[in-house]
């Protein structure tokens, strides 16, 4: 059984997804910069820069910034967008003009066309079968998530009929949105900390507790809305301590600190910084191999580590990877490092090794990193100050 744990701290509510008593993925929401993530807006362009393929939009007082892919958009125009990346460090959100509306069986996109099964989903029977579940109504592209396999086996395709029928829904309601509107604004609200959980983590077999019970009408409502298929009934637990009763207290405590120790020896330094994060692995004092397997050894374990905290850490973007011995073992460490990010949610992969020796990787950046939300909060105002 999995459990979505969900308490409150000073400004902020911290989500978490633990599973046989291992954190699997954490969230941080600041009450004061909400996300706009996934939201879907009316917005004015108000400067492009061809030779970046950039233009510069207002999405009704937050700006952000869009890259074009082919002609210019025309300065003063509106356009609908979809943002990509919240705002973080000293860079605006990002948008795209390619809106594609998620929800937890299937994904429309409907700027395209033309059905996509989850390459996951392999036997050509289960996708034939979904393919033909699909409403033939719907216009745009649509694409059937991996997690819809799980529904052939019970006959509930219907769920994901509903799900995609939902979607058609919230775009034809941003078009009428639009329509009404000659000036810049939200069409569609980003979807909020919890209904993202919802949507990501809930299953049929998760158990949904709150450690304040003012939280148990909005879990209800994103059920209601996001996964009205699940017969599930978040309850209120009103002994202190929640995420130290599931044992991940501790876990979390570590999540903005640099350095992180190894098992069987070693640690990882992780620096973020605005262009990249940096990555030091170090065998320390390690004794769990045989001297000339103690580089790999660490390598194998660092790998994982890295992959588990770029996930929990919230961090995307660049970031370089200096493995123990990594000249004589970059072959092997670069295959640890692929096996370890290939069950990672975001596109994340290993692109090369740098003239250094340094591990280079990607990873999409959807805003700010957990470092970056502690961060925030510790500079908010307290409230309680003398006006």
């Amino acid at each position: 059984m999995s459990h979505i744990l969900i308490d409150r701290i000073a400004g902020a509510t911290r989500l978490a997804l633990t599973s046989a008593g291992r954190l699997e993925d954490f969230s941080l929401a600041v009450d004061s910069r909400p996300s706009l993530l996934d939201g879907l807006y009316l917005a004015r362009v108000t400067d492009v820069i061809p030779s970046i393929s950039a233009a510069f939009l207002d999405l009704g007082g937050a700006p952000a910034m869009l890259n074009f892919r082919h002609d210019p958009p025309v300065v003063g125009a509106l356009m609908i967008v979809q943002v990509a990346a919240d705002a973080h460090g000293d860079k605006d959100a990002r948008v795209v003009d390619h809106v594609a509306l998620e929800g937890r069986f299937t994904v429309l996109r409907p700027m395209a066309s033309g059905i996509t099964i989850s390459q996951a989903i392999r036997d050509r029977g289960d996708r034939a079968r979904l393919e033909a579940a699909l409403p033939k109504d719907i216009k745009g592209g649509i694409t059937v998530r991996s997690r819809a396999a799980g529904l052939l086996a019970d006959g509930r395709l219907d769920v994901m009929t509903a799900d995609l029928a939902r979607l058609a829904v919230l775009w034809a309601g941003a078009l009428e949105a639009a329509e009404r509107r000659d000036t810049p604004g939200c069409l569609v609200p980003a979807p909020t900390a919890m209904e993202r959980a919802i949507g990501n983590w809930a299953d049929r077999d998760t158990e949904i507790i709150c450690a304040d019970a003012a939280l148990l009408k909005p879990v209800a409502d994103a059920l209601a809305a996001h996964a009205p298929d699940l017969a599930l009934h978040p309850h209120f637990d009103a002994q202190p301590g929640l995420f130290a009763r599931f044992g991940i207290e501790d876990e979390l405590a570590t999540l903005t600190e640099p350095v992180l120790a190894l098992t069987g020896g070693g640690h990882i330094s992780i620096y973020e910084t605005p262009a990249l994060t940096a990555v030091d692995v170090d065998s320390g004092s390690a004794r769990s191999w045989a001297p000339d397997q103690t580089a790999e050894g660490v390598n194998a374990v660092a790998a994982e580590a890295v992959a588990r905290q770029l996930r929990l850490r919230h961090i995307g973007g660049t970031v370089v990877v200096d493995f123990v011995g990594f000249e004589a073992q970059s072959h092997a460490a670069l295959e640890h490092l692929r096996a370890a990010l290939a069950g990672d949610p975001l596109a994340s992969r290993p692109v090369g090794v740098s003239g250094h020796g340094l591990a280079i990787l990607t990873r999409r950046r959807l805003g700010p990193s957990l470092g970056e939300h502690y961060a925030a909060l510790r500079h908010e105002p307290s409230g309680d100050q003398d006006e």
